[in-house]
């Protein structure tokens, strides 16, 4: 199935553990489907001996791309942080590039998860603008407190056009969580003001400085990345030249990049689509919002559930993976009980662990 796609496919490689100390290597494959669509399969999950090295790790790999017949359209390799991850994307670029498989010879093959460090730099950057948050939070939580109040501002955004979704009440201590608060507060922003305008004693609605100021955060979104890297760079390098010539490095990379992707040929034919920029756009939307809310990061364990822990490697990889592929085919994830991972890795949960998809998506 995979080897009929004509896209080029991504690889991520999580480490998982089971109660019994045994690790385990989940291979999981994203695609753009013949349709446009972005999937993700699982398509191992193998055990890893006690002896085995990252030159083990990184032929197991090979061997398995090679089976489904993929190795040849491998475009990107996000590798868990583990004390091999150097080693094996070394070995993986090595083959790879002999056999002429790599975009712009392997330059950004390799992508280094980098959980703790984004988690790090989140929380900074939630608490330099932590009043407003704190000020969005107020005024959600007064909304979503009444029946009243909050069907009102479903009213006013039906009047004014907005589309309906869910107002989230974030938990303060786990940031996409806050991030979606802010998110559909923003997309609230019109009914949230007439809302205002019908209650102008009340102190709980935000200023027309705060809505610029949730903006400014939510544009933080990496959807907007070059936009990102031109601000930051021109505060890393005093010199405006150096700033200048890192941020047409970086563009030249994405230049690069979507060249290779649109020149790629799948048996000899180029593949076109009538699908729109915006048509992928939402897609891509989709995409995150699904699985986003549910990765872990680094420094939440990955760690099968008691029933998986004692059940033969093979049966836990027929599984996991069988689960995966037909949960995604019924869009009903039937794997939610294959895995446990900290509360910090749900949006809203009051339990002390939430169950997670086996592959950390």
């Amino acid at each position: 199935m995979l080897d009929k796609i004509h896209s080029r496919v991504s690889l991520t490689v999580d480490m998982w553990k089971s109660i019994a100390d045994m690790d385990y290597v989940c291979l999981t494959c994203h695609y753009v489907d013949n349709d446009w669509k972005l999937q993700k399969k699982i398509i191992n999950f193998f055990p890893l001996g006690p002896s085995e090295l990252g030159q083990d790790v990184s032929k197991t790999i090979m061997e398995r791309l090679q089976e489904w017949n993929i190795d040849g359209k491998l475009c990107v390799v996000l590798l868990d942080n583990c004390s091999t991850s150097d080693f094996v994307a070394s070995e993986l670029i090595g083959y790879l590039r002999a056999k002429g498989f790599l975009i712009s010879n392997g330059d950004l093959f390799y992508a280094r998860s980098c959980g703790n460090l984004l988690n790090a730099i989140v929380h900074k950057s939630l608490e330099a603008a932590c009043e407003v948050i704190d000020r969005v939070r107020v005024s959600v939580q007064f909304v979503k407190s009444s029946q009243e109040r909050l069907s009102i501002l479903q009213k006013n955004a039906e009047q004014i056009g907005i589309l309906e979704k869910p107002l989230v009440l974030d938990a303060p201590s786990n940031w996409p969580s806050t991030y979606m608060m802010l998110e559909t507060a923003c997309h609230y922003q019109e009914a949230f003001k007439h809302l205002a305008e019908s209650d102008v004693d009340n102190a709980s609605f935000l200023s027309p400085k705060d809505w610029e100021d949730v903006r400014a955060v939510i544009e933080l979104d990496p959807r907007y990345k070059m936009k990102s890297v031109e601000y930051f760079f021109k505060q890393i390098y005093d010199d405006a030249f150096e700033a200048k010539t890192r941020i047409d490095n970086v563009r030249d990379c994405f230049i690069n990049l979507y060249n290779d992707g649109s020149e790629y040929v799948n048996g000899g034919e180029c593949k076109t689509s009538r699908i729109t920029l915006s048509d992928t756009q939402r897609g891509l939307d989709q995409y995150l919002k699904e699985t986003s809310s549910f990765a872990p990061l680094d420094s939440d364990a990955r760690t099968l559930n008691q029933y998986l822990s004692s059940t033969d490697p093979a049966i836990i990889e027929c599984l996991i993976c069988s689960q995966d592929w037909i949960g995604n085919e019924t869009e009903v994830s039937s794997v939610d009980a294959l895995a446990i991972v900290p509360s910090t890795a749900c949006l809203e949960t009051n339990g002390d662990e939430c169950m997670l998809p086996a592959g950390g998506d």
